[in-house]
């Protein structure tokens, strides 16, 4: 079993600025830096554990979704601080929430039951809606839940970071022109595209 992450990926020029970004909070304490290649910027639709054996069947469904799925505009609205996490939050609209809905009703039954470890330990103590999606869909971010973001790093303390470029903000906004599948790293990162599909302009 391995983590894989579904997301839409930014176009060049975003991506770009998120790296700009990343890296200058890694000289503020941030405990990692976007990259090109090893930690790419993304927007997740679906953070879940996989056979690898099922990957080709991933692969078929994510095409299948991508050719009838229209490209979804991605509004940014504000650089958010969680749990020191700082990431760039988009607008969660009707096209974002269809997308990533047809992703994990295509993909959550490949799961087989199976949880991140990370997830396993979050039920004892989660709310009821976190439970429901966490046992439902291996994810706790689904539906009204879900909170669709670039992360740009997370910080080694609380108060790190210093004050981000409000003025920055709206450049972040943009149509990804396709969703890729790429397994996972150890901050919920994307260490390696394994596949690209492309969504309908």
């Amino acid at each position: 079993m391995r983590e894989y992450i579904i997301a839409c990926i930014p176009p060049a020029e975003v991506a770009a600025r998120a790296i700009a970004m990343s890296q200058a909070l890694q000289r503020r304490g941030g405990l990692f830096v976007l990259d090109k290649t090893r930690e790419r910027p993304h927007v997740t639709l679906y953070y879940t554990i996989l056979p690898s054996g099922v990957l080709h069947i991933v692969r078929e469904r994510l095409a299948r979704i991508a050719t009838a799925m229209e490209r979804p505009l991605l509004v940014a609205t504000r650089f958010a601080r969680q749990e020191r996490w700082i990431d760039v939050e988009y607008e969660s609209h009707a096209a974002l929430v269809t997308l990533q809905r047809a992703v994990i009703e295509a993909v959550n039954p490949l799961r087989a039951g199976h949880l991140r470890a990370r997830d396993a330990a979050r039920l004892p103590r989660a709310l009821p809606e976190v439970r429901q999606n966490i046992e439902q869909y291996g994810y706790r971010s689904v539906g009204a839940l879900y909170r669709p973001h670039l992360t740009l790093t997370r910080m080694a303390n609380d108060d790190d970071g210093g004050v981000l470029p409000v003025e920055e903000l709206e450049h972040f906004s943009c149509v990804p022109a396709a969703i890729g599948l790429f397994a996972a790293g150890a901050h919920g990162t994307c260490v390696r595209l394994l596949s690209t599909f492309a969504l309908r302009s």
